[in-house]
């Protein structure tokens, strides 16, 4: 197995043991890990930026920099671990918000940041990316468009402004990347960013949902009860 096939078998794995190990561990013991790994996720994502911005600046050396690279693809599945363990929570307890919202916003934080990244490397890269997507069949100002819809999806996750639009944004996009790369005949690699991503911001979408829905339930049955009340009033 190569090493893409083996993070991509990883990336997968992560979310999976993530779902079912966090919500297992004793609510007392569920904070400090949520905490402590809301902490490094958020460190992830800013090193992850700091070594895009570095890569026009040319500070650290290139091998330091490609292992540093390694390291943040190689943590991943953890950052995966930590998105589907919010969702796990959120469904299996509900009255945990503090913890499992925590952990949703370190990640909605990583996800924005990394596309702040990857904006980055395309405006540094925009001769190669206006050749890809016009190699691709699509239009140069598309690529744009997309730029753009990524850009403004990646604040409203930094910021938590209309977070599940933002998400859903982003997954669709990555959707379409990946879509694009297999009717290419791109290697996996090439994909493996656009997949990474679909993973995260399928969570951060699945978690709105379930939230909502959660929401309704609590809205329908403060509404019954406010009737019933006002009823025995009368």
């Amino acid at each position: 197995m190569n090493s893409v096939a083996w993070l991509v078998s990883c990336s997968l794995a992560g979310p999976a043991i993530g779902a079912i190990v966090l919500p297992a561990v004793p609510q007392r013991l569920q904070s400090r890990l949520a905490g402590g790994g809301a902490m490094i996720c958020h460190a992830l994502a800013v090193a992850g930026l700091m070594l895009t911005l570095d890569a026009s600046l040319g500070l650290l050396p290139g091998e330091f920099r490609h292992i540093a690279r390694s390291g943040l693809t190689a943590a991943f599945p953890f950052v995966a671990a930590l998105a589907w363990s919010s969702v796990a929570l959120l469904a299996s307890a509900p009255a945990n918000l503090r913890v499992h919202e925590m952990l949703l916003r370190a990640v909605a934080r990583y996800v924005g940041l990394a596309f702040i990244g990857f904006e980055i490397g395309k405006l540094r890269h925009d001769e190669e990316m206006r050749a890809f997507f016009t190699s691709s069949g699509l239009s140069v100002w598309f690529m744009y468009l997309v730029m753009s819809v990524e850009t403004a999806a990646a604040a409203g996750l930094l910021f938590g402004w209309h977070r599940a639009w933002a998400a859903g944004a982003l997954a669709a996009l990555m959707v379409g990347a990946i879509g694009t790369h297999v009717l290419n005949g791109d290697p996996l690699g090439d994909a493996l960013d656009a997949c990474n991503m679909l993973t995260l911001t399928a969570a951060i979408v699945t978690y709105c949902a379930i939230r909502y829905v959660q929401k309704g339930r609590l809205g329908g049955q403060n509404g019954y009860v406010e009737q019933r009340t006002t009823g025995l009033q009368r």
